[in-house]
């Protein structure tokens, strides 16, 4: 019992740590994929160079998240090589079905993503608001990410990828919003109704992490 107690207390008193690829998945792999991306579609359709911004933001916060989503099937090797937060396995899967979703929301039906773009096709509605939902559940994610970083662990420079994620996510669907605006197909309203519910979203997520680490340290 008292190698039991001793074991519990280290094991909470363990400290989160960064793996030695977590700059490379979580930053510099989305930053390449992105960017070969754009530089491909830009030079299949050169038209396009005035969409190059969406472009780089739908490339990054596919390649993150593609990438992200395996650290629920592959929990192990992700604390191991990309982050240990010391958190319950469950918070990895849910994480790694948000994520997924993420994806599959942005690229569904053609989607938002860069191959959207890239074809020049008419704008579906149904897609941007896949993208809006998209964003949504990002922001949740990334709430959660910034309150954790910040009052959990302490490691505030460990917020730049998650700042990436979000920068993107919020160019990228406002990008299709006011596309959507500008055709007519939606209204001002309901582009300020989609921003107003991420900004409750990350709260939400802020609130949800907190609650994990809790029960992560118990």
């Amino acid at each position: 019992l008292a190698q039991a107690s001793a074991l519990r207390v280290g094991t909470m008193a363990a400290k989160p740590q960064l793996g030695p690829y977590f700059w490379r998945a979580l930053l510099l792999f989305p930053c390449g994929c992105s960017a070969g991306v754009t530089v491909a579609a830009l030079a299949l359709r050169p038209s396009a160079l005035s969409e190059s911004g969406v472009l780089l933001a739908e490339s990054y916060i596919i390649s993150v998240f593609s990438l992200a989503w395996l650290q629920g099937p592959f929990t192990a090797c992700w604390t191991r090589l990309v982050e240990d937060l010391k958190l319950l396995p469950t918070a990895h899967y849910l994480a790694s079905v948000v994520e997924l979703t993420v994806v599959v929301l942005r690229l569904s039906g053609g989607g938002t993503g860069p191959m959207a773009v890239l074809k020049g096709r008419e704008l579906d509605i149904n897609s941007v608001r896949r993208c809006a939902l998209a964003h949504w559940l990002t922001s949740g994610l990334m709430g959660g990410a910034f309150w954790s970083w910040l009052f959990e662990f302490r490691l505030p420079h460990a917020m730049l990828p998650a700042v990436s994620v979000l920068a993107c996510s919020s160019f990228g669907t406002d990008w299709w919003l006011r596309r959507a605006v500008a055709v007519g197909r939606m209204n001002h309203t309901e582009r300020l109704r989609w921003h107003l519910a991420s900004l409750g979203a990350m709260g939400i997520g802020a609130i949800s992490a907190a609650q994990i680490c809790r029960f992560s340290r118990h």
